[in-house]
């Protein structure tokens, strides 16, 4: 009987933060600008954008159009969830308009994500590199 480990076995047994260290380190996300196609509601739209349940950024008053949203964070452990909402006040619920994953694994530059829910149209670029 062997004494050495398969390499099948050295990746199914790996964490999460081993499997960064492999890829090429810690995953930063710099997230640059939405471009706003159509707004959920005319004329603008109050957006805010969570990752993984944690607001990061908000905005009134957003119309067709860029935005900047300037933020940027480390890829916890495999990935991310990145959601965005529409901030209605009370009584009625915000609206959901989409959820997107970003993997530990990617990286690039002007990187498009899309939030299409509730009759909006939102393109979020970022960019994704080692750190």
């Amino acid at each position: 009987m062997s004494n050495s480990i398969s390499q099948a076995q050295l990746f199914t047994e790996m964490t999460a933060e081993e499997g960064a260290i492999l890829s090429g380190g810690t995953a930063r996300v710099n997230l640059k600008y939405f471009h706003v196609y159509d707004t959920q509601e005319w004329p603008q739209d109050e957006p805010y954008l969570q990752v993984n349940g944690k607001t990061i950024w908000s905005k009134e008053n957003v119309g067709n159009g860029y935005h900047d949203v300037g933020k940027t964070f480390d890829i916890e452990g495999y990935s991310d969830t990145l959601s965005l909402w529409e901030n209605d006040s009370w009584p009625s619920n915000d609206e959901f308009l989409g959820e997107n994953k970003i993997y530990s694994w990617q990286r690039g530059t002007d990187l498009e994500l899309s939030f299409t829910r509730e009759g909006a149209n939102y393109k979020l670029v970022y960019d994704v590199y080692s750190v």
